[in-house]
């Protein structure tokens, strides 16, 4: 139960997680999957992340580029002006939730 609670959980955190990764680095989608396992023990396989690469792109809250210096052709994403923005107030919106369930005001 509790690791299906974490599954879902990070699964719906999943956009703040990558945002707050794009933040310190550029990272490809593979090393992403491979972060979120290691970090969060959870896995969300290519068919949960890319999609979600690719909607964060379309609303412009990051950005992808071809890194061609390795052996094979890598798609990189980085972090926009917007998705900075977007993090800034997803982080705001945590803190008040957290604040509202700890009753620390």
């Amino acid at each position: 139960m509790a690791s299906e609670f974490l599954k879902g959980l990070t699964v719906r955190m999943l956009p703040k997680i990558i945002l707050e990764t794009l933040v310190e680095n550029k990272i490809h989608g593979y090393a992403l999957i491979v972060l979120v396992r290691r970090k969060y023990g959870v896995y969300h396989g290519p068919s949960t992340v890319y999609p979600m690469l690719n909607n964060m792109e379309d609303l412009g809250l990051i950005k992808s580029m071809w890194d061609l210096s390795g052996d094979r052709p890598k798609k990189v994403y980085a972090i926009t002006l917007k998705g900075k923005s977007i993090l800034m107030q997803m982080n705001l919106d945590i803190k008040t939730v957290f604040e509202v369930l700890t009753c620390e005001k």
